[in-house]
């Protein structure tokens, strides 16, 4: 009777080892993947700030399935966003500098983060003086080939 309590401990003990090694290994991924989609934020605003805006949206998915949501609705495709984008922000002046403060960056899956946060972008008007927008953003990624892409995008 004794061995049997005795086999039934240790395979308790190993399956609590077991799933505190999965967690751990779970949370350094967490970490790893909030930071990669932190630094591609940051490397949109550089890109945005030196006006290459080809560079801005390669963290978007090169899909139809892109999504964009704002005042004006729903907009789908990444062609039409980066035509809307060179409408609205044409040129260096017009693309100004842009900043990005993160709120919130949360797993929703294994290969699935929404990021909430706000943006800022400051601009010379044609007149001269200086113009600042800014608003609120959550941003869907999803790791598609190793690389998080934004695959949604609701900006106010």
């Amino acid at each position: 009777m004794y061995n049997i309590y005795k086999i039934t401990i240790q395979a308790l003990v190993g399956f609590v080892l077991l799933i505190f090694s999965s967690v751990r290994t779970i949370l350094a991924q967490s970490g790893k993947d909030d930071a990669a989609i932190r630094a591609n934020l940051q490397a949109q605003a550089v890109a945005w700030n030196n006006a290459d805006l080809d560079r801005f949206m390669s963290y978007y998915l090169h899909s139809d399935q892109l999504k964009f949501v704002s005042k004006n609705g729903v907009q789908y495709g990444w062609q039409l966003l980066y035509e809307r984008y060179q409408k609205n922000y044409s040129g260096k002046e017009g693309m100004g500098q842009l900043r990005f403060e993160v709120i919130d960056n949360e797993r929703l899956a294994a290969k699935v983060f929404q990021t909430i946060g706000k943006w800022e972008l400051k601009r010379q008007t044609k007149d001269g003086t200086e113009e600042i927008l800014g608003g609120y953003f959550t941003l869907i990624w999803r790791k598609i080939k190793g690389k998080w892409l934004i695959v949604a995008d609701h900006t106010s």
